[in-house]
């Protein structure tokens, strides 16, 4: 595992929230851009947060393109 440059833990009231199940839309979105940050540190390259709150899901992927 290479040595990267990483982001301080999640507040507290924000892990809260997830784990409760009360996250709003933008907080769900600030931990998929923080994951793909650590994704982009690890592997490097590009990385795309996709989310859809319909469906329940979120992706992240590396741009190939």
């Amino acid at each position: 595992m290479s040595n990267i440059s990483r982001k301080p833990l999640l507040p507290s009231s924000l892990s809260s929230q997830l784990l409760n199940g009360t996250a709003t839309a933008d907080e769900i979105q600030q931990v998929a851009d923080y994951l793909a940050d650590l994704m982009r540190g690890v592997y490097g390259g590009d990385w795309r947060v996709s989310v859809n709150h319909e469906a329940r899901f979120v992706m992240i992927s590396e741009n190939l393109r």
